[in-house]
């Protein structure tokens, strides 16, 4: 029986048995931790990514009004996505009403039909937000992987 280990300002939490772990996602717990524990590569993986940007490159663009809504047609994102097994981290492109792919370089891959909780991170916004999806697709592309993401409802940066 797989454990899940979760952490959080320096301290691990767990273990959580795959139904303890279901909840969490389920009930939207999972965001009060930052990383999920990766037994196969021995290492954290974040929930969420990191900023894309370094301090001193966010206060010169504080100068600029980041008030404009991202466009729906091509926005460029950070996302790490993980189900019950796996989270890998990416970057999105083809932003749809109904989906978006996830472009990632993890050697890790995430199965096709899984459910997965997905966060998103909007540089220009400087703003994430947390989505379920699914999986609709996935392929292995030169040393990454293509994901196609379904989702219920677009992601809004608010």
């Amino acid at each position: 029986m797989k454990k899940y280990y979760l952490g959080r300002k320096g301290k691990i939490f767990g273990p959580y048995t795959e139904a303890e772990y279901e909840n969490l996602l389920a009930s939207g717990e999972i965001e009060n931790f930052r990383y999920l524990w990766n037994a196969k590569n021995q290492d954290w993986i974040p929930l969420e990514p990191a900023p894309a940007q370094t301090p001193e490159a966010y206060d010169l663009g504080s100068k600029v009004s980041h008030s404009a809504k991202p466009q729906v047609s091509n926005p460029l994102w950070q996302a790490v996505c993980h189900d019950l097994k796996t989270a890998v981290k990416g970057l999105v492109g083809q932003v749809t009403e109904t989906g978006c792919m996830i472009y990632s370089d993890s050697t890790e891959s995430l199965k096709k039909g899984s459910k997965i909780l997905l966060h998103l991170f909007d540089p220009k916004l400087q703003k994430s937000i947390q989505i379920r999806a699914v999986l609709s697709e996935v392929q292995r592309q030169n040393a990454g992987w293509s994901y196609q993401i379904r989702w219920n409802e677009s992601p809004k940066f608010s």
